[in-house]
Order: C-alpha cells, then sequence, then structure tokens
C-alpha cells in the first residue's frame, strides 16, 4: 500500500486557490501532496481530518514555518503549566 502525502491546509485558503466557497473559512483540512509538500492545485484530493484518522499510511508534510509556529505553542503552553 503506498503513503498517502497530506499537507495541512484551511477552508480559507482552498476557497482562494479554487475560487469557491464550499469549504468553512476556519475549519483545517488535508490536501494530497507530493513527498516533498508541493500541491498539485489542478487535482488534489481533500480530506477532513476523520477521513485520515484509522487510514494506514499517512504522512503529514509540514512546512518549516507551520511547524516552528505548532513548536512554539507547544512550548508556551508547557512554560504556562510550570508557572
Amino acid at each position: 500500500m503506498k503513503t498517502l502525502n497530506v499537507k495541512k491546509t484551511t477552508g480559507q485558503e482552498l476557497n482562494e486557490k479554487w475560487g469557491v466557497a464550499s469549504f468553512k473559512e476556519g475549519d483545517i483540512y488535508f490536501i494530497r501532496c507530493k513527498k516533498n509538500g508541493t500541491v498539485n492545485w489542478d487535482k488534489a484530493a481533500v480530506y477532513t481530518p476523520v477521513e485520515l484518522v484509522g487510514r494506514d499510511k499517512v504522512r503529514i508534510i509540514l512546512d518549516l514555518k507551520q511547524a516552528m509556529h505548532q513548536l512554539s505553542i507547544i512550548v508556551a503552553e508547557e512554560m504556562a503549566d510550570n508557572v
């Protein structure tokens, strides 16, 4: 079975890229991508988090900016818990 590579995105980004208003602006989605994180916006499939739960071989590709932002949130929460 092949690995499904996906990248986290938002409804707002999907609506902007595709020129539609089909996705909820604040919701999180995952879009299929290559293993280097490149998205083919012409034909990429979109998944909700629920659709990925329990699915075998899913790799979530994070770009460095996203990863650093998520790490800073985790560190801030940890520091707040220790005060």
